[in-house]
């Protein structure tokens, strides 16, 4: 190897050879991000949004307005506060 192909190259810190200590889920030290926090908003929005559409589409195909509409707006509220919960209760302990 010369020179100008050493120069190119960054050296890691001794201990984090190869990737070590490093994950994709690390988060930065001032805590997590901005996007983090949109993130478990859809988290919560989507299923919800989900449930509604899909229980319209049933009550219309099937005539059972507005009962399917009901029962799937029920269960995407469910869905999205338990995805709601399981991410924010975590975070809650973090800073413990």
């Amino acid at each position: 190897m010369n020179q100008g192909e050493q120069r190119g190259r960054r050296r890691r810190p001794p201990g984090r050879q190869g990737g070590q200590g490093e994950s994709e889920g690390d988060e930065p030290q001032g805590g997590p991000s901005p996007w983090s926090y949109a993130g478990i908003g859809f988290e919560l929005v989507v299923p919800i949004l989900l449930g509604v559409f899909a229980g319209n589409w049933l009550d219309s195909r099937w005539g059972t307005r507005p009962w399917l509409l009901v029962v799937g707006s029920l269960l995407g509220i469910v869905v999205g506060f338990y995805s709601f919960l399981r991410r924010v209760i975590p975070m809650g302990r973090a800073d413990r």
